[in-house]
């Protein structure tokens, strides 16, 4: 059974904010750093594409207590895209769960998987969010959701990449997604959950 961890982050650049408790708890914030070239998503987490890009780690489970697997996420962008990447350690003795074979299957968030929440409009963020899964299969699903209004477009296709690989005991992924495709501006407050 996959733990489902998640930490919650504030950004300023192409920024996020994103309060678990809002009312009692002061959002995370983190400044994601432009960077200079962008990186290759090709699913192998490299030392120097990501030497300039954020990273955080501190993942807890839904819980709010921290999780044994604390994989460290970087994020960066360009002119025109987010990217993500995930170095996720684990006993080398464990397997990765992944059952989804194809694109959008419904068991795709049962899997391990690298989740990305994005909220382009932070102070308004129940009226608009976007998901993206994939898990170590390569597999992907893409969610558009308005909350406020209970819709969810599970065939909705976002203009993003996924990449990833695993050997005994690591999983790395790579992701890049369209600033355009989810309504992000550099300056901007925006939700970002991401979870493993």
């Amino acid at each position: 059974m996959k733990w489902a961890t998640a930490i919650f982050v504030a950004l300023t650049c192409v920024t996020s904010v994103l309060g678990a408790e809002k009312a009692t708890q002061s959002p995370n914030v983190l400044v994601i750093p432009k960077c200079a070239k962008p990186p290759v998503i090709d699913g192998i987490v490299g030392p120097d594409e990501w030497a300039g890009a954020a990273a955080f780690t501190g993942f807890q489970h839904i819980f709010n207590w921290m999780t044994e697997r604390q994989p460290v996420i970087y994020v960066t962008y360009d002119d025109s895209r987010i990217y993500f990447a995930m170095d996720s350690r684990f006993p080398a003795d464990s397997k990765l769960v992944r059952v989804a074979r194809y694109r959008d299957h419904k068991r795709v968030c049962r899997d391990d998987t690298l989740e990305i929440f994005i909220a382009p409009d932070y102070e308004n963020r129940g009226d608009l969010d976007y998901q993206f899964l994939g898990n170590s299969l390569g597999v992907i699903q893409d969610i558009l959701a308005r909350p406020s209004i209970g819709n969810t477009l599970l065939g909705w296709n976002g203009n993003w990449e996924f990449k990833n690989t695993t050997s005994p005991g690591r999983w790395q992924a790579e992701v890049s997604i369209a600033l355009a495709e989810v309504g992000l501006k550099p300056g901007r407050d925006f939700g970002l959950n991401v979870c493993r």
